[in-house]
């Protein structure tokens, strides 16, 4: 196993699900933007906060059985 599939494997069992999926094109882009090591993580960690919020709301929705 390499160090990229051994990566995700981790996100997955840290339900990072959202970085997961992002994480080797956000490094391709912060490299050509010259983003630092911190702002690379910070999109990353505001991204997962994102699909997490968004997780939450449909779950939320979809319990209040709304007519």
């Amino acid at each position: 196993m390499n160090e990229t599939d051994e990566l995700r494997e981790h996100l997955l069992r840290l339900k990072l699900s959202r970085i997961a999926e992002l994480y080797e094109t956000e490094a391709n882009r912060a490299a050509q933007v010259k983003l630092s090591y911190t702002g690379y993580l910070n999109r990353l960690v505001a991204e997962e906060l994102l699909a997490k919020t968004d997780r939450s709301i449909q779950c939320r929705l979809k319990n209040a059985r709304f007519p």
